[in-house]
C-alpha cells in the first residue's frame, strides 16, 4: 500500500490543533507515549537502502516495513504483533537488531474516517500527520478548516523531517550496544 496520500503539517500548536479538531467532532482515539524501535543489520543494511524495520507500541504492537519506492512514494508494510519479546528474537535470529529507540509523544484523532495524529518528538517541533486517503476535501480545505493553511505542508517520513532540522534521526535514538 502506498502511503504517498499521508502529509505531515510541520510546526504545529498541538494545544490549538486538538482544540480545533474537537470544535469539528474529532474523535480522540489515542493519548500517549509511542515507543518505536527500529532494526537494522550490523552493517546497517536496511539504513544504506532506504528501507525500514521497526516495531512501534502504541496501546498495542505493529511491525512495520517500508520500503522506498520513488523520493516521495514508499510502500509500507503493516502487521499486529503479539509479545515483544518473541518479535525481537524472530528479528534477532534473521540478523536484525535494535539500532535505535525513541519514546514521543503521539495525540490521535478520528473524523469522517481521516487520521490525525500529533506527534511531539524529542528536538524537533510537534508536527501533525494526516493520512488524506479517507479526504473528501482538498487538502488545503482540510488545512483551512484546522487554521494550519499557512504551515509548512511535507510528503516525508519522520527520518526525513528529522533531516529537515539538520538532525539524523538514527543517530538521535541510536542503542548504544557495547
Amino acid at each position: 500500500m502506498a502511503i504517498e496520500k499521508e502529509i505531515k503539517v510541520l510546526e504545529i500548536i498541538p494545544e490549538e490543533v486538538c482544540h480545533r479538531l474537537e470544535q469539528l467532532g474529532a474523535q480522540k482515539v489515542f493519548d500517549g507515549v509511542r515507543t518505536i524501535t527500529h532494526f537494522d543489520t550490523p552493517h546497517h543494511d536496511l539504513a544504506q537502502s532506504g528501507k525500514t524495520l521497526k516495531l512501534t507500541e502504541e496501546g498495542d504492537l505493529k511491525l512495520t516495513t517500508t520500503i522506498p519506492v520513488s523520493s516521495d512514494v514508499y510502500d509500507e508494510m503493516k502487521t499486529k504483533v503479539g509479545s515483544k519479546k518473541e518479535v525481537v528474537g524472530i528479528l534477532a535470529a534473521l540478523g536484525f537488531l535494535p539500532v535505535a529507540e525513541v519514546h514521543a509523544h503521539r495525540t490521535s484523532y478520528e473524523l469522517d474516517g481521516i487520521d490525525y495524529d500529533i506527534d511531539s518528538f524529542p528536538g524537533i517541533p510537534p508536527f501533525l500527520e494526516i493520512d488524506l486517503e479517507a479526504a473528501p476535501d482538498s487538502q488545503d480545505e482540510l488545512l483551512q478548516r484546522l487554521g494550519i493553511e499557512n504551515n509548512c505542508v511535507v510528503v516525508m517520513s519522520t527520518p526525513q523531517v528529522f533531516r529537515e532540522y539538520g538532525k539524523y534521526y538514527l543517530e538521535e535514538f541510536k542503542i548504544n550496544i557495547e
